[in-house]
């Protein structure tokens, strides 16, 4: 029997790229489990493996977004590959590039990210399927609103919403850019329009019936309104979200409670928080997460803990986000720290953990397009 021809291959992956681009999560694992298979019969194909190997890591961060599924011990991305496929190919030195910077943006290693980006843009010009643009521009538009940089990341989200609101089978990535869209008007202080571009977000997923995404939003909502002290929807979104068992099996769903623990506390339900909480440290201990165990931390020891204790626990917690790299969990957390030290009459305090949000603060300014 002849080996396959490598055509046959890679238009199995097209295929496959396609339905990671629609975020199609089935699709995308049943084309993970059988396009492996397909190389031992293949004539060998330089170009098609690099293919492959870009669309492999591309799926695994696919599934981490949408799932909350781990994402380490990845390798591809070094100074060989990238040398291999700007010989290769335009488009495929473009795709490792753009998942490089999606890939050191889970990481948080925001400036290599914004690196990668750039030499993704630089190839921009020679991509010519405007799907694979919107991609781009959703990725870098994320990015930027992480690190608070709302006025860049609205620009780029702009055409993203262009491309994919003319495009009836995409709309679950057009109601992931109307959730950063509405996010970025959050931090502008634009509240209602944040709200209503939500809205039109879970609108969305609740149409195309995907339950994972609608919790997504839900959950995402949730900050909205805890960020505008509006606790009774917040809890209410959160509640939505949490009902899901979609969510509830997936990564995010410690998130979540988190938000919960942190939006009773503050609403004055210390019995049900500390229920919370105490479920946090059993998940914590089955599945170790730093970033969400040291805010869970900061928080409960704000609202349950004597000012001596509450300083020790907080700034021990701090110090891990700073190791993190979470500027924006610093920022935050320093912020309610401060504001609790402040009423307790500890200025000398208030004034550290304020310095604390500060040097974040500033962190986040320097990275730049």
């Amino acid at each position: 029997m002849g080996k396959l021809a490598p055509e046959v291959v890679a238009s199995q992956l097209n295929d496959w790229q396609m339905a990671i681009q629609r975020e199609d999560l089935k699709k995308s694992e049943d084309f993970y489990k059988s396009v492996k298979s397909l190389f031992d019969e293949m004539e060998e194909d330089q170009e098609v493996l690099a293919y492959y190997s870009l669309l492999e890591e591309r799926h695994k961060m696919l599934m981490h977004s949408a799932r909350g599924d781990d994402l380490r011990g990845h390798s591809y991305f070094t100074n060989e590959n990238r040398k291999v496929l700007k010989m290769i190919d335009d488009k495929l030195e473009f795709n490792f590039h753009l998942y490089e910077g999606m890939y050191e943006a889970y990481k948080k290693n925001y400036d290599k990210a914004i690196n990668s980006y750039s030499q993704a843009e630089r190839k921009l010009e020679d991509i010519h399927d405007e799907i694979e643009r919107a991609e781009f521009y959703f990725k870098v538009s994320y990015l930027y609103s992480l690190i608070k940089q709302s006025i860049i990341s609205q620009h780029y989200i702009k055409k993203s919403l262009l491309i994919y609101g003319n495009r009836p089978d995409y709309k679950r990535k057009f109601a992931l850019s109307s959730m950063i869209t509405a996010t970025n008007y959050g931090d502008l202080k634009k509240f209602d329009l944040a709200e209503k571009f939500y809205k039109q977000a879970i609108a969305l997923a609740e149409e195309i019936d995907d339950e994972l995404l609608t919790s997504q939003m839900y959950h995402n909502v949730s900050i909205l309104y805890s960020d505008y002290c509006k606790s009774n929807e917040c809890i209410n979104a959160l509640t939505t979200a949490l009902k899901s068992v979609a969510w509830r099996n997936s990564g995010y769903y410690p998130i979540s409670l988190y938000m919960l623990m942190r939006e009773l506390y503050k609403a004055g339900d210390s019995e049900k928080a500390k229920k919370i909480y105490e479920e946090l440290q059993d998940i914590f201990m089955k599945k170790e997460n730093k970033i969400y165990q040291a805010k869970t931390n900061i928080v409960h020891s704000i609202f349950s803990s004597s000012p001596d204790t509450c300083y020790s626990v907080c700034l021990n917690c701090i110090s891990v986000l700073e190791d993190e790299n979470d500027l924006e969990g610093v920022s935050e957390l320093s912020l309610m720290v401060a504001r609790f030290f402040e009423k307790q009459n500890y200025y000398d305090k208030a004034t550290y953990f304020l310095k604390r949000r500060i040097w974040a603060d500033e962190e986040m300014k320097k990275l730049e397009g």
